[in-house]
C-alpha cells in the first residue's frame, strides 16, 4: 500500500514538474520573442539615426526621438509572425522627410549601384491608408513570396486581397530598403500600394512604382512585391 501511495506522489510530482517546466518554456519563448523585437526596434532607429534623419526632418535627435519611442510600446502586441516575414518596419511620414530626401538615403545606402525609382511623390491606391506621424507596418514580406520574373500589379494586388495582406506603398518600400537594402541584390521591387507613379528608364510604363538598383553589366530580372498584414494604426 505504501508502495502505491509513493508511486501515486512521484506521479503527481512528475506531473507538476512538467507543468512547470511548460510553462517556464512559454515564458522564455515570449521573452525571447519579445528581446528579438526589442533588438530589431533599437537596430532600425539606429539606422535612422546613423542615416541623418532628425537633421533631415529639422529636429533634434531628442525630439525625433519622441515620435519613435512610442511605438516601442506597440511591438508588445504584436502576434506571431510568419517564418520569413519581418515583424515589423518603422515608417517616417512624408511630412517629417520628404521622399526625394528619403530616396537620397537609400542612394546612399546602397553605395555605389545606381538607384533608379518612379516618381517622387504617388498617392496610394483606393483602400490604403497612411499615417501622418511615424508608424509601423506589419509582418512584412520582403517581396519574396510574390516573385516572378514578369510580375503584373493586377495580380499581385487581386493575391493580395485574397491573402488578406497589403501591398506597400512607395513610402513603405523606401522605408524597407533604409534598413535591408540588400534585397535589391536580388530582385526589383513592385510597390502596389501606390498608384500613379510611372516607372523611370523603364521600356514599359508600369503603372505602380518600382525600385530597382543597376549594377555593371547586370540587372536582376525577378520582381517581387512587397506586403504588410496591416499598420500599426489600423484596428
Amino acid at each position: 500500500m505504501k508502495r502505491i501511495i509513493l508511486l501515486l506522489f512521484l506521479a503527481a510530482l512528475c506531473v507538476a514538474v512538467s507543468d512547470c517546466a511548460s510553462i517556464f518554456r512559454k515564458k522564455e519563448a515570449k521573452a525571447t520573442t519579445r528581446d528579438v523585437r526589442e533588438i530589431l526596434f533599437d537596430r532600425q532607429v539606429e539606422i535612422l539615426l546613423d542615416k541623418g534623419y532628425p537633421k533631415a526632418a529639422g529636429m533634434k535627435k531628442d525630439q525625433f526621438l519622441e515620435y519613435i519611442n512610442p511605438l516601442r510600446k506597440q511591438i508588445q502586441e504584436i502576434d506571431e509572425v510568419k517564418p520569413g516575414h519581418i515583424p515589423f518596419i518603422i515608417v517616417i511620414p512624408e511630412r517629417f522627410v520628404s521622399i526625394s530626401k528619403q530616396i537620397s538615403l537609400v542612394k546612399e545606402k546602397v553605395g555605389s549601384h545606381i538607384l533608379h525609382m518612379g516618381l517622387y511623390t504617388s498617392q496610394n491606391c483606393s483602400g490604403i491608408r497612411t499615417w501622418n506621424w511615424p508608424y509601423l507596418i506589419l509582418d512584412v514580406d520582403d517581396g519574396r513570396e510574390m516573385l516572378e520574373p514578369f510580375l503584373k500589379e493586377s495580380y499581385a494586388r487581386w493575391k493580395f486581397k485574397q491573402r488578406g495582406r497589403s501591398g506597400l506603398t512607395m513610402l513603405e518600400g523606401i522605408a524597407l530598403l533604409t534598413y535591408y537594402p540588400e534585397i535589391l541584390e536580388n530582385y526589383f521591387l513592385l510597390l502596389v500600394g501606390s498608384s500613379n507613379a510611372p516607372v523611370v528608364r523603364c521600356f514599359v510604363p508600369w503603372p505602380a512604382p518600382w525600385i530597382w538598383y543597376q549594377s555593371i553589366g547586370f540587372l536582376p530580372t525577378p520582381t517581387g512585391a512587397p506586403s504588410c498584414s496591416k499598420r500599426s494604426f489600423e484596428k
